[in-house]
């Protein structure tokens, strides 16, 4: 799948018009290194420490089937840019399949103009294709809030048609 830049993105940091992303399903163990870089810049974004990524954990998913990547690079070097880590099964109290989304980040530079929301909806299409069930992506209200304290993200999600069912509660 090749996700274009929109024709007149906002004006920002943007990439060539000529320059495209392909998104495809990858293991975690095929491009764990290059994951590390991503996630470090994620972390750095938010203004956290590195993440501690559970590598055993990650490959067992993995080795399960239960566990891929939807990645986002750029056609002309092949640069990771964008990851989304995908877990699925069926919940403890249904028999149901879902998705749950653990993480996903795009690099700020291929936020702009709609290559974002075309990133994501891209993975829900993927995702809908392999799985089929319900997917669950928690977003965090504190990266990125618009001007009534949500996440840019929750907005873009919303606009795919999921739907808020929860609050997250956290102790400090």
């Amino acid at each position: 799948m090749t996700i274009r830049p929109d024709p007149s993105p906002a004006k920002s940091k943007k990439p060539p018009a000529r320059v495209t992303l392909k998104c495809d399903w990858e293991l975690p163990s095929a491009i764990s290194r290059e994951v590390i870089v991503l996630f470090e810049r994620f972390a750095s974004e938010l203004g956290r420490a590195p993440y501690d990524i559970a590598w055993d954990r990650v490959f067992a998913l993995e080795r399960a089937g239960v566990m891929r990547l939807w990645t986002a690079r750029t056609i002309d070097g092949g640069v990771l840019v964008g990851c989304i880590v995908c877990v699925w099964g069926t919940g403890l109290f249904t028999s149901a399949p879902y998705t749950r989304i653990e993480a996903g980040y795009l690099t700020p530079e291929w936020r702009g103009g709609l290559l974002g929301f075309r990133f994501i909806k891209s993975a829900v299409v993927a995702i809908e294709a392999l799985n089929g069930g319900k997917i669950e992506w928690e977003t965090n209200d504190h990266f990125e809030p618009d001007a009534h304290g949500r996440s840019r993200l929750a907005a873009l999600l919303e606009r795919l048609g999921f739907e808020q069912v929860g609050t997250t509660m956290r102790q400090r």
